[in-house]
């Protein structure tokens, strides 16, 4: 209980007196294999699965009119399952020596329970879907002109007026007008599914060449200020960007955005797949150029075995669908920074 402002006291929460701990089980197999000899060809895999329960959250089934927040419950479950492999060979060609090494993962998991109120409709659900799925509107395209809005479910309960131009929604569950009712799973979650990397290499009289390139894939993100919004001023304004010119008009009614606004367009801004795209990408993460030196005379003498002069480049390109931003900074609000290239030079002793 608290004091109130006018005197009094209230109850604040439930209490429950119930909790207990989160439980997990987890099952795991693995092989791992080399052949021939010289780490000709070496192979690994791990395939796993994890089912968690009494996962602790606050109720979202506990009816709004007792006037008392939800008490935290035992009741989110997940399950979990996924594999991982990796892959390498080395061998020669005469006096020159090369590898290559690559790694792919698969991880998914799905909510089982997370305490969705009775009636709510299984495209609305938490559970059956991702952790951190996106939820927004379903996009059918641009109302063209004014008879096209006056024959299409009502969307002014979205922010109006609607004008032609702005997106058009899908009214999911039928009823005439635009609601959060009508809002659906769109794309996957912001958590890539897949991620791989792969590096190949060559060795030759002390000097050692690397790359390496790095990916995901089942992953997408909802782009939001500088990202997408062509509005300035406020929280989470925009700026205009090279998308933006390709903007809705009677002229142009296939554009690839919708009509120019300079306030905030609240039906255009809604969570919807107009806003999604895939967040896949291939990344060129590391590029190395290594020359060992081996010591002699009075340098070897004092136990340094040879010199490792090394020169480094790290995310010198990345290969993607989101032309804007990079695709790994593309979740955040607001400003958004590129992923700047960098350049080390280090040396190594080995002694």
């Amino acid at each position: 209980t608290n004091p109130s402002t006018n005197g009094g006291i209230y109850e604040k929460r439930n209490e429950n007196k119930l909790l207990t701990w989160e439980t997990a089980l987890k099952g795991n197999v693995g092989l791992e294999m080399r052949l021939f000899s010289n780490d000709l060809l070496s192979f690994s895999v791990d395939v796993f699965k994890e089912h968690r329960k009494n996962i602790l959250l606050q109720g979202r089934s506990t009816p709004q009119i007792i006037g008392l927040s939800s008490p935290y419950l035992n009741v989110g479950e997940v399950k979990n399952w996924g594999y991982e492999f990796e892959l390498s060979h080395r061998h020669h060609i005469g006096k020159v020596d090369y590898y290559i090494r690559g790694n792919y993962s698969f991880a998914r998991n799905e909510v089982i329970n997370y305490d969705d109120p009775a009636g709510t409709p299984d495209y609305q659900k938490i559970a059956g879907f991702r952790i951190d799925q996106f939820k927004g509107y379903q996009v059918l395209g641009f109302f063209q002109n004014a008879e096209d809005i006056k024959k299409s479910p009502d969307q002014t309960t979205l922010g109006g007026p609607i004008i032609p131009g702005d997106l058009k929604y899908w009214d999911r569950n039928g009823d005439g007008s635009l609601t959060d009712a009508d809002k659906v799973a769109i794309g996957y979650s912001r958590i890539p599914e897949i991620m791989y990397s792969i590096t190949p290499g060559i060795i030759w009289k002390g000097l050692e060449i690397s790359v390496q390139f790095q990916g995901a894939a089942n992953a997408s993100v909802l782009f939001a200020g500088n990202a997408g919004y062509e509005f300035g001023g406020g929280a989470g304004g925009g700026q205009v960007s090279e998308v933006h010119k390709n903007y809705w008009t009677p002229e142009n009614p296939n554009a690839a955005f919708p009509r120019l606004s300079y306030g905030k367009n609240e039906n255009n801004t809604k969570k919807s797949t107009f806003w999604k795209d895939n967040a896949r990408y291939l990344r060129l993460q590391e590029i190395s150029l290594t020359y060992n030196l081996k010591t002699k005379g009075f340098v070897k003498r004092l136990g340094i075995q040879s010199f490792d002069f090394q020169l480094v480049g790290y995310n010198l390109a990345v290969w993607s669908g989101v032309k804007t931003v990079d695709p790994e900074q593309a979740q955040k609000m607001g400003r958004v920074y590129p992923i700047p290239a960098r350049y080390a030079f280090q040396t190594y002793i080995h002694f």
